[in-house]
């Protein structure tokens, strides 16, 4: 039986193929006040990041605000079963995977982390990626990627090995720095100071070749750096 048969005629808890229906509306607002020990809806949107008026119109439409769900469930580990029906533990614990406080912490009159916090910070902290744009031959800084193993081997790429994105057309190639001899593959490099992703191969001759559109130009190693190997692509679609 085929991995696709086997789930296919599987009986799960929660349907794959359809739609599930959650809390949402008034039900869900008091189960979040509950949960967070807060006094009333203002709190609750401050807390959340919403205006109470949100709040309002998610009660008039029943609304189920499906990405708050998962964002509270990421942020506090609490299960989604108790946020999206109520079930299970009705005092589930908030700050489990909490690690620290926005409120400074002072010594001797000085404000000062201590050593918990900071390993513990360090520990969930995301690595950062560069994402650059290719202008006019020329690499421009656009913006910083926090991207988690979770979501990367959700969506196919690889940024441990990752250390720089680059904008290209609406895609976001990921391009490993310390990749720098080219072998076969997609490269970013520049020559003469002017950067461009192509594709590079080392044929038997033991010389590197630039391929593109069926031809293949000869590459010269006193005026070409490469910067990188493309180790993913990120598509959009």
């Amino acid at each position: 039986m085929t991995g696709y048969s086997k789930v296919k005629n599987t009986k799960f808890v929660t349907p794959i193929g359809t739609p599930t229906q959650v809390d949402g509306g008034r039900v869900l607002i008091e189960r979040l006040i509950h949960l967070f020990k807060l006094r009333n809806r203002i709190e609750l949107a401050d807390l959340i990041g919403v205006t109470a008026g949100t709040l309002s119109t998610w009660t008039t439409r029943q609304t189920v605000p499906h990405e708050l769900l998962i964002r509270l469930h990421l942020a506090t580990g609490v299960s989604m079963e108790f946020l999206c029906f109520g079930e299970g533990d009705q005092n589930q614990d908030v700050f489990a995977k909490s690690y620290g406080s926005t409120v400074p912490v002072y010594k001797d009159g000085e404000a000062y982390i201590p050593a918990e916090v900071a390993e513990k910070e360090a520990m969930f902290k995301l690595p950062e990626l560069e994402a650059f744009s290719i202008e006019n031959g020329q690499l421009v800084a656009e913006a910083k990627y926090v991207i988690s193993d979770n979501l990367a081997a959700v969506i196919g790429i690889d940024v441990i090995a990752a250390d720089k994105a680059i904008h290209d057309d609406s895609n976001i190639v990921f391009i490993n720095s310390k990749e720098t001899t080219p072998t076969y593959g997609r490269y970013l490099f520049s020559i003469a100071d002017i950067y461009q992703l192509g594709e590079l191969r080392m044929l038997p001759d033991g010389h590197v070749y630039l391929f593109h559109d069926g031809e293949k130009y000869p590459i010269n190693p006193a005026t070409t750096k490469i910067h990188g190997k493309v180790v993913s692509v990120l598509e959009s679609m």
